[in-house]
């Protein structure tokens, strides 16, 4: 009955740890405004493509939506079998423990009804522990027990994209300075890093030819539990390791679509659904999240061009289930729920790249994406034109302007809290900060990232080798932080020549850096008091 209901695949992924500080330094570079990782290479994400293949559910169907209020224990007693005792009820949520300790086994003399009230508290078990696990890690609500009533139309939800809406609301919390934990499926975010990282992935053990024809490698999470002795590479260990390792990514150490390896390709036994790449809202129940496609279009195959303006999700991020005690969300999300049901029309098609995708910092994307975000630029191993999608197109001499008799400034570029000019949101794709709070809230994540478990200081003396070395994660970075800071003028390091297409030209004829002949300012040391893992109610 589990596998007829849609998550059948999931009861075959063995045990996986947790690499907390894997996670800790992913949320690090997560961007809430468009539900995508900054890395050097561009922008990344997890997809509906992703939770298909590494989870194996569906993706295809209706939105994860319904009641959130009324006596829901009470319909318990139909739908497990009996009533769970005060002790553990908290409003309409139950400790998961109370499941497993009363459906663990299932009785010799069990009638049909009896097993689906088993199958029932499985799923629901999975729900609340793997798939949609709050910050407690220990509870889950009765809402999803109503939508397993009959088990034969569970399989008809979307319960991939309800999976992914809730990870995309876990992370944008996760980003949040006094956030200690985070919820969503760690198990997801971990496999989506491993399979296209390969720096920080363990080393797995080959599948056996029986195997493989068995379905021992489907769904691919389950891949991940064949790690070597080894398991975990030096990499991995700390969070500074980490974070410099992502840093220094190179070309060819990041797959943008590694489902597409021949070997990963016989291994996958189900189709995926198009609405993987759709340009869609994501709902789960109270929860609206959109999937920003168009942004990560090289994890379809096709080139990369500057994305459109996202959606303005700012009130939606402030919808959740306190005080909404008889907010029915059908009708509520009815908007995004249209939407959803109009997703075969919202795909995104363009061309495919050739090479592994990958674009030379000339290109018209990346010169965008440099120049409106911060990635950490070090000397970088040289890469062939084979590993990209187009040729490294030549560039012209960058005119120098004549240094000033004192050093000079201008407002940064750079967006999310690093003096971001309010007047070029539109431009870059990013809602438009409705006031002057919401840019002092944005600073203050930029200069307190609720991640950083160890004490660091900045460094921007030259190392033995004569590269610079760099901040250790991108948000070490204040309001007052000047551009020099970030572009280092030695000649190895990759200076940007325009700061915007050709379409917004005359809006940033002003921005220009000026290079002055000043040595690199020295930054005082800091000292910052560790905070809690963000990851540590996970095991």
């Amino acid at each position: 009955m589990i596998t007829v209901a849609g998550f059948g695949h999931l009861l075959s992924i063995p045990s996986i740890d947790i690499n907390h500080h894997l996670i800790t330094a992913l949320v690090e570079r997560w961007r809430l405004e468009t539900h995508t990782f900054h890395f050097p290479l561009g922008e990344s994400t997890i997809t509906l493509q992703d939770v298909a293949l590494q989870l194996g559910l569906f993706i295809d169907g209706q939105p994860v939506t319904g009641f959130t209020s009324g006596d829901m224990v009470e319909a318990s007693q139909y739908l497990l079998g009996s009533i769970p005792p005060p002790n553990v009820i908290k409003g309409n949520t139950i400790k998961l423990s109370w499941l497993n300790n009363n459906f663990q086994q299932l009785p010799a003399d069990a009638t049909d009804d009896v097993i689906a009230q088993h199958a029932r508290a499985h799923i629901l078990s999975l729900i609340g522990s793997l798939l949609m696990p709050d910050t407690s890690a220990g509870r889950v609500h009765l809402m999803y027990m109503l939508l397993l009533a009959d088990l034969t139309h569970v399989a008809t939800y979307s319960w991939g994209s309800a999976v992914l809406a809730y990870l995309y609301r876990a992370l944008d919390h996760g980003i949040d300075y006094h956030q200690n934990n985070i919820g969503g499926c760690m198990l997801l975010l971990q496999c989506w890093a491993w399979e296209r990282i390969k720096t920080l992935s363990p080393i797995i053990e080959s599948l056996t030819p029986e195997d493989i024809v068995a379905g021992h490698g489907f769904p691919l999470a389950k891949r991940w539990s064949r790690t070597s002795s080894q398991r975990y590479d030096p990499p991995t260990r700390t969070i500074s390791l980490i974070r410099k390792t992502i840093d220094n990514l190179q070309s060819k150490k990041f797959l943008w679509t590694p489902y597409s390896r021949p070997d990963v390709v016989v291994l996958i036994t189900a189709e995926v659904s198009p609405v993987s790449r759709a340009v869609v809202p994501l709902i789960c129940f109270a929860t609206v999240e959109f999937h920003q496609a168009d942004r990560v279009m090289r994890q379809f195959g096709f080139r990369q061009g500057i994305p459109s303006e996202p959606q303005n999700l700012d009130e939606l991020h402030k919808e959740d289930m306190r005080g909404k005690t008889y907010r029915y969300w059908p009708e509520y999300h009815q908007r995004w729920i249209v939407m959803w049901t109009d997703r075969h029309n919202h795909l995104i098609q363009d061309i495919q790249f050739n090479g592994n995708g990958h674009l030379h910092d000339s290109t018209t994307y990346m010169q965008w994406y440099i120049n409106h975000t911060i990635r950490y630029i070090s000397a970088q191993e040289s890469s062939s034109d084979e590993d990209y999608d187009m040729p490294q197109e030549p560039m012209e001499p960058e005119p120098q302007p004549q240094p000033p008799s004192h050093p000079t400034y201008h407002p940064s570029r750079f967006p999310y809290g690093h003096d971001f000019d309010v007047g070029q949101s539109s431009y870059l794709g990013l809602p438009q900060p409705s006031t002057s709070t919401h840019m002092d809230h944005l600073r203050h994540l930029s200069l307190h990232s609720p991640h950083h478990q160890i004490p660091f200081t900045y460094n921007f003396l030259p190392s033995p080798s004569g590269t610079f070395s760099t901040p250790p994660n991108i948000f070490g970075t204040s309001a007052f932080t000047p551009l020099s800071a970030y572009n280092p003028t030695s000649s190895m390091h990759y200076r940007p020549t325009m700061s915007s297409p050709a379409s917004h030209n005359e809006a940033n004829n002003n921005d220009d850096e000026h290079v002055v002949d000043d040595p690199l300012p020295r930054r005082p040391r800091q000292q910052i008091r560790r905070p809690h893992c963000v990851t540590s109610s996970h095991k």
